[in-house]
């Protein structure tokens, strides 16, 4: 390579200023928008006791479509749900919830 060539090669525009991506305004609220789900979305995930919860309250809620009778000392609000229970449930959420974060 001789010096010519050296001057000609840096006078070129750097490769990032040449390949810049631009977006535009809407694109850019769409991109905040889908990384405040997803943040939130992270945050459910992390939730394992409010994960729970929705599925005891669904689980009874459902069970008589199933023609399925949960046992009496479950069939509660979750604040009232026996312990060994609730702590089994919160268990299985925080396994759905690694199994999510697995991805």
């Amino acid at each position: 390579m001789n010096w010519q060539s050296i001057e000609r090669f840096a006078s070129f525009p750097k490769m990032e200023t040449e390949l810049e991506y631009r977006i535009t305004q809407r694109e850019a609220k769409e991109i905040l928008a889908l990384r405040a789900d997803l943040a939130a979305l992270r945050a459910r995930i992390e939730d394992v006791e409010g994960m729970a919860k929705v599925f005891h309250e669904a689980y009874e809620i459902l069970a008589p479509t199933y023609e399925y009778t949960t046992r009496k000392e479950s069939a509660v609000a979750w604040d009232y749900v026996p312990d060994a229970n609730k702590q089994l449930m919160i268990a299985t959420a925080r396994t759905v919830s690694a199994w999510l974060k697995e991805g």
